[in-house]
C-alpha cells in the first residue's frame, strides 16, 4: 500500500498492470473477483466509468451490472497500462483487461 501512495513502481513483472489493479480495487472499492473480471469492453472512457459484472457474473442468479467513476489516480494508470500494453509486441490481445499476456500464450486471466 505504501507504494501506491507513495507513486512509486511495483517492484513485479507486470508494475503498470499490478498498479491499475490496486487503484481500482481501492479507488472504486472493487471486490478481487470484480476486478479480475473486466473485459475491454467494460471500459467506458467517455464517461471515464467501468461497467463492473456483480458476483453472479453475466447471467448468474445475481448478475446485477453497475457503473463505477474512476478517479482521477485510476484513470492516469490506466492510460499508463493502456500505454504500456499498446507497446508490447502482441497479435492479438486477450479480451480480459488484467490478462496475462497475449492471446498465443498459454496464460490467461487473472483469478481469485
Amino acid at each position: 500500500m505504501a507504494i501506491l501512495l507513495d507513486g512509486g513502481d511495483f517492484p513485479t513483472a507486470f508494475p503498470a498492470r499490478d498498479k491499475l489493479l490496486c487503484e481500482l480495487m481501492y479507488g472504486a472499492a472493487l471486490r478481487v473477483s470484480e476486478a479480475a473480471h473486466i473485459m475491454l469492453d467494460d471500459l467506458r472512457p467517455e464517461q471515464k466509468t467501468i461497467l463492473i459484472h456483480g458476483k453472479g457474473g453475466l447471467y448468474g442468479k445475481n448478475a446485477k451490472q453497475r457503473l463505477v467513476p474512476l478517479n482521477p489516480h485510476s484513470q492516469k494508470a490506466l492510460d499508463a497500462y493502456q500505454r504500456v500494453r499498446s507497446s508490447q509486441k502482441c497479435a492479438r490481445w486477450k479480451p480480459e483487461l488484467f490478462s496475462s499476456g497475449c492471446e498465443t500464450m498459454r496464460m490467461g486471466r487473472l483469478f481469485r
